[in-house]
């Protein structure tokens, strides 16, 4: 017999994903109407700079107060441009047949989503390019989510432990490192791209271990487990079981380990197919800092 308590939590939860799926649909279609008018107060204000002279209403010699008005106010609009054309990258969906990607790009564009959460906790982004093949034959959409939700979970975790802006930047930080693995012998020999993520935060309970790949399943139980309005009403991520089935049907696998209050390193395997250009090639440095 089901427990009333865990069938109401059960239909929370599907709504709280009903609502994701609804939120999804709807960014992209968002984010266009945003850009409009955006793009059309950055094309007045360029024509206002460009025709008007020293004789006009307005001073426009480049050291007055109000030509740097004028560019501050082009220089946000592109910024907000810029906002939308993650969010439309991100919520455009993939072929339903894989294509081939070079995962470092799908996670740059995944930590670009994600740059305003990483800013307001005060937490880096540390990718170290360690990988010489890094293409992988994947639905982009959904290994995006995986990765969100191994980032949401440790920026989730990191937050409970240091607090979700008390603690200096360099003390708060999530690494991704990018390597090759093979595994196996002769034909049955693959070769994998391993995508780390490790954090310092909260760590997983040893009691937990064994459940945390379970539908449904969570250690942020209650509303008093958040810190903030943001984590009070998240979205992000499919969940870890979500994330095992989305690896499983790529051929794939994930597997972690982890100290309760110490750390969390979770690892995504991938095949990988032949490729002579390092991560380094689309980084601009073996080790970025966001």
């Amino acid at each position: 017999m089901s427990n009333k308590k865990e069938d109401i939590d059960y239909f929370q939860k599907m709504i709280d994903s009903e609502k994701f799926i609804i939120l999804g649909k709807m960014a992209s279609s968002i984010a266009h109407e945003i850009n409009n008018p955006v793009m059309i107060i950055q094309n007045l204000v360029s024509l206002i700079i460009d025709e008007i002279d020293d004789g006009g209403k307005i001073n426009c010699d480049p050291s007055s107060e109000n030509y740097e008005n004028l560019q501050e106010i082009i220089n946000e609009c592109k910024r907000i441009s810029k906002i939308t054309k993650n969010l439309q990258d991100f919520s455009r969906s993939s072929s339903k047949k894989p294509q081939m990607k070079k995962l470092e790009a799908v996670i740059l564009n995944v930590v670009n989503f994600m740059y305003h959460l990483f800013v307001k906790s005060q937490v880096q982004v540390k990718i170290n390019a360690e990988a010489v093949k890094t293409n992988c034959l994947v639905k982009q959409d959904q290994i995006q989510q995986v990765f969100v939700n191994l980032l949401d979970n440790s920026l989730f975790s990191l937050n409970k432990k240091f607090g979700s802006n008390k603690t200096p930047r360099e003390k708060k930080f999530i690494e991704i490192t990018f390597k090759n693995k093979s595994i196996g012998k002769g034909k049955d020999k693959i070769e994998y791209l391993v995508v780390e993520f490790y954090d310092d935060g909260i760590g997983i309970p040893e009691k937990d271990k064994k459940r945390i790949f379970e539908p449904f399943f969570t250690t942020k139980k209650t509303k008093e487990d958040f810190h903030d309005e943001l984590d009070k009403n998240k979205g992000l991520g499919l969940g870890l079981s979500f994330s095992q089935v989305i690896l499983k049907d790529h051929n794939g696998f994930i597997e972690f380990n982890s100290e309760e209050n110490q750390f969390a390193r979770f690892k995504i395997y991938l095949p990988v197919f032949a490729d002579n250009s390092r991560v380094q090639n689309n980084l601009d440095d073996s080790e970025i800092v966001f």
